[in-house]
């Protein structure tokens, strides 16, 4: 990061079996508060068909559509890894289909 490089981290530790939204971790968080760099939230939608959890690469081209929404940056500046949390699930929720959500989502 001090680097200028990206970085793509899944808050939920690992991909979805399922496409659901699951719980996230702290980490990315973390990182993203003590860096200073600004969280990208992005919605993925069909990837748990296209790259299923188990699979180490892609499988079966045209076995499923995936599409992503890349969200407006979120600014860790004067936030707690809880609000950044809340924040960037919150952003990525606005994107999926509300069966791909397991709980409520504070906006």
């Amino acid at each position: 990061l001090g680097m200028g490089r990206n970085v793509f981290i899944f808050p939920e530790g690992t991909r979805s079996v399922d496409g659901k939204l699951r719980d996230f971790k702290g980490g990315a968080f973390t990182i993203a508060r003590k860096s200073g760099c600004r969280i990208v939230p992005v919605t993925l939608i069909g990837n748990d068909k296209v790259f299923p959890a188990n699979a180490l690469m892609p499988i079966i081209p045209g076995g499923g559509v995936m599409k992503m929404i890349v969200h407006p940056p979120i600014d860790p500046a004067g936030k707690n890894d809880e609000e950044l949390s809340a924040l960037t699930k919150a952003a990525i929720a606005s994107g999926l289909p509300q069966d791909k959500i397991l709980e409520p989502v504070a906006t």
